[in-house]
């Protein structure tokens, strides 16, 4: 393009045509909004910018170029929303400009909150201030903010942490390695991540091939923008659906991503709603019904946009076409024939929604749910056929990963759960129960008894997940089962298991429970505590009885607080095996877990006094972990026999010391159980410490395991030394 005049240049932003490009929702097929993409006659659209910006002219070309855009889809009369695009440098330096954006919007009749404004960058030369308070503007206005060209081009992390935009476009570039490049998917997941967090939604541009897709739906990112769905057209799409989009694209080969336990969020079943003023009169409303048949009904909204009303398609033209309809209702307000809107928000999800829509009245049952936000204000519309089709789908998926023999989901939902968790920053403890010599039992009577073992187990299970809100409880494969609880629930969920006397087939049974107590800073991930419960439970499965272990990552020490290889009453508890001893244990556990995050994060609280009076270094072992100067012996708490001494017992002659009461050794801890002599009296007996195992080193072997876990068999391993250090945890 020659260069000229620049008000030749703004002429041609008048000329310039526009292609309308979709955005799809891969979970619903709907099409949620449309972009608007500047195609001028000769050149590029680059072109275009670099002689505006050579001319000094680029912010007014820019918004001259965003309302020809808004023009071109008034032409067209779609009521899709819409995204217009902007650079940074117009909201950082020339904010006032948009005003002519806003004229525009009155002129066509549409409003603030149904236009996206993409900001796109560059971003570097920008002062971060100043575009912040340019967008925070743009939002109090109503308009909805995007960031574009995120994963290329010069988009810093913390400015879309900052700006808190609703919605993350994807760069086309980060898609075009994909699957084959790991570190794109990299990439794509730590921007998915990234929206996670800040709630932003996150689309993906540039979507060529089926390869691609797959790729986004199993990383979860359900809004999509490419050739390969919808390409770019002259004119905006007249349905609100992509038909075949639905069907869902899988890899046999792929890893799922982890979701929510609660299920998908009602969001992501997101429409855009037909919003009318609430003073609208019914003429009105009939007249945008016969003009998009894609509709299926209306929002009527107060000045602030939040729901009054709502109106069926179907029941209203029944009402406005029939005998006198138009006569009785065409000039007056189309409230009358409404009804009040079912409305839900961000946080609900698809399943509560689904309820909503079936205890509605038989009229009602297909009507669509309101989703708004945090200030009431409507985001769009869920179709009970998308909420229906999409449940269905996930109850299927739910179904085929059941166990056959216990209907108990797999390890899936439990990788779910323990995400969850961790993201929420709970404390909670993730157990591994396995019963002992199965194989033994399958031989001897027969592997219908052991069938019937197994499902008998899995009611069990079954019963402590309803009884106790927080247990989740999955079958991973074989006689192997993973339970995850909060810290209050996990005495009774043991007793529960461990105390009934159980046989198959008149041979006697017993199970061998391992528990990990885990933080948000002690674990990372689902996987990290399937590698820390391995060597964890091989100590329970070392014990006689029905045994329970219990640590945590990152300590020395295993407390036993089931199992030994003496005399054992029912369910393997010795006599002074307690169920409170067992909840000291439990909560002593607990309280080292965040005793330790204080530590790790520099607590004042977590630097423990030295023997000789000095303070100790930063980042040293934390005061649970380490002994403490006292004036008297610390009192021994009654729970189950040691099988294994910490260290040497101190000598009775020892000052300050007592024959009968334990001492705290170096390296020990205070609050932790300690050894008691064999002298000691009996009723002081603590719960037994045993030094934590170390994990196996990655290896085949010759037996299976359950999904996520090592593949050596825990039953066919020797046991460990009981010296051996514990991994610690990160």
């Amino acid at each position: 393009m020659s260069a000229g005049n620049i008000d030749g240049v703004l002429a041609l932003a008048n000329g310039v045509r526009f292609a309308f490009q979709p955005m799809i929702n891969v979970k619903t097929g709907g099409i949620v909004a449309v972009e608007a993409l500047a195609r001028p006659t000769a050149g590029s659209v680059h072109d275009l910018f670099r002689e505006a910006a050579r001319e000094r002219k680029l912010t007014e070309l820019d918004v001259a170029l965003a309302c020809s855009a808004l023009g071109a889809a008034a032409e067209h009369e779609t009521l899709l929303p819409l995204h217009l695009n902007l650079f940074g440098g117009t909201v950082t330096h020339d904010l006032s400009r948009l005003d002519e954006l806003r004229e525009r919007l009155r002129e066509v009749g549409r409003r603030e909150h149904e236009i996206t404004l993409e900001i796109g960058p560059p971003f570097a030369r920008l002062d971060p201030e100043q575009l912040l308070h340019g967008v925070r503007s743009l939002r109090a206005e109503g308009f909805q903010i995007a960031m574009d060209g995120v994963g290329q081009g010069d988009v810093p992390l913390t400015l879309i942490a900052d700006m808190d935009p609703g919605t993350v476009k994807l760069d086309r570039g980060v898609l075009d390695d994909l699957p084959d490049s790991q570190p794109r998917q990299a990439v794509l997941e730590s921007v998915r991540h990234l929206c996670e967090a800040t709630g932003s939604d996150l689309i993906a541009e540039g979507v060529e091939n089926d390869r691609q897709l797959s790729v986004l739906r199993r990383n979860g990112v359900r809004l999509v923008q490419g050739n390969l769905l919808a390409p770019p057209a002259r004119r905006p799409p007249t349905t609100i659906t992509v038909p075949g989009v639905a069907a869902e694209v899988t890899d046999p080969t792929g890893q799922p991503r982890n979701t929510l336990a609660a299920g998908p969020r009602v969001t992501e079943f997101l429409s855009p709603a037909t919003l009318l003023s609430v003073d609208a009169t019914a003429d009105t409303v009939r007249g945008v019904l016969a003009d998009h048949s894609e509709i299926s009904g209306v929002v009527l909204v107060d000045e602030h946009n939040r729901p009054q009303f709502t109106i069926d398609r179907n029941r209203f033209l029944l009402a406005v076409t029939g005998p006198y309809g138009h006569a009785l209702h065409a000039k007056r307000p189309a409230s009358r024939l409404a009804d009040e809107p079912r409305v839900v928000t961000t946080a609900t999800t698809a399943m509560e929604a689904l309820s909503l829509v079936t205890r509605s009245d038989q009229y009602r049952m297909y009507d669509d749910a309101i989703v708004v936000d945090e200030s009431g204000r409507c985001l769009g519309a869920v179709r009970a056929g998308h909420l229906i089709r999409g449940m269905a789908d996930l109850k299927v998926e739910e179904a085929a990963a059941l166990n056959p023999l216990t209907r108990l989901p797999g390890s899936d939902a439990i990788a779910r759960d323990v995400t969850r968790r961790i993201a929420a920053g709970e404390v909670f403890g993730v157990s591994w129960l396995d019963i002992d010599g199965f194989k033994t039992v399958n031989d001897t009577v027969g592997f219908s008894a052991g069938d019937d073992l197994i499902r008998a187990i899995g009611r069990g299970l079954t019963d402590a997940s309803t009884s106790m809100p927080s247990v989740r409880v999955g079958h991973v494969g074989g006689d192997d089962f993973l339970l995850v609880a909060d810290l209050d629930d996990l005495v009774p969920l043991a007793e529960l298991l461990l105390d009934p006397e159980r046989d198959a087939g008149g041979v006697p049974v017993s199970l061998s429970l391992a528990t990990l107590v885990c933080t948000q800073s002690t674990v990372t991930s689902y996987d990290e505590v399937s590698r820390l419960l391995a060597p964890l439970k091989r100590e329970a499965k070392a014990l006689s009885g029905s045994s329970w272990v219990m640590s945590r990552p990152g300590s020395q020490h295993v407390d036993v607080l089931r199992g030994k290889g003496a005399a054992q009453g029912p369910g393997g508890r010795s006599p002074a095996q307690r169920p409170d001893a067992e909840r000291e244990a439990v909560q002593q556990t607990a309280r080292n877990a965040q005793d330790a995050v204080a530590n790790a994060a520099g607590n004042d609280a977590g630097r423990a006094a030295a023997p000789d009076g000095t303070r100790g270094a930063p980042g040293a072992a934390n005061h649970a972990d380490r002994p403490q100067p006292s004036s008297a012996p610390p009192a021994a708490k009654p729970g189950p026999q040691s099988s294994m001494p910490d260290g040497p017992a101190r000598p009775p002659s020892a000052p300050g010391g007592n024959p009968h009461v334990p001492q705290p050794q170096p390296g020990g801890n205070p609050r932790a159980p300690q050894h008691v002599p064999s002298n000691a009296v009996p009723a002081a007996q603590p719960p037994n410490v045993r030094p934590a195992p170390q994990p196996p080193a990655d290896s085949a072997g010759p037996h299976s395991a359950p999904p996520g876990f090592p593949t050596q068999d825990p039953e066919a391993m020797p046991p460990q030394p009981t010296d051996s250090p514990r991994v610690q945890g990160p």
